[in-house]
């Protein structure tokens, strides 16, 4: 099973690489096109880039509902003045890879408590 602390980092490392990031979708194609149904919210195999949620859903291989419901989404999100969506669509990608980065820290710390 995926921890947080893993999930978060296999998702920072999934959007690292501004080419593997987007904005205002969970996830697009090589064509640039959001492919996330809406009737499923499932990350399609297809997929080349990512927001925070559809890198986070991906990291651990579940759907968007599920991903939004994760310790690593909370974990992420208890870092930021916004909601994960909001604030990917909102902030640069290097403030993005920032939050990540304060977000597997707590991840880690909090592992590490017995």
């Amino acid at each position: 099973m995926t921890s947080p602390q893993e999930a978060l980092q296999k998702a920072r490392e999934l959007i690292s690489d501004p080419k593997r990031w987007t904005q205002e979708a969970y996830a697009r194609d090589t064509d640039g096109v959001d492919n996330v149904n809406c009737g499923s919210d499932h990350i399609p195999e297809d997929s080349v880039c990512f927001c925070s949620i559809g890198a986070i859903a991906k990291a651990y291989g579940c759907n968007i509902s599920a991903a939004e419901c994760s310790t690593a989404f909370k974990l992420l999100e208890a870092g930021l003045d916004d909601e994960v969506g909001v604030y990917n669509d909102s902030h640069t990608h290097a403030e993005v890879l920032a939050a990540f980065d304060l977000a597997i820290a707590r991840a880690s710390s909090s592992e590490e408590k017995p």
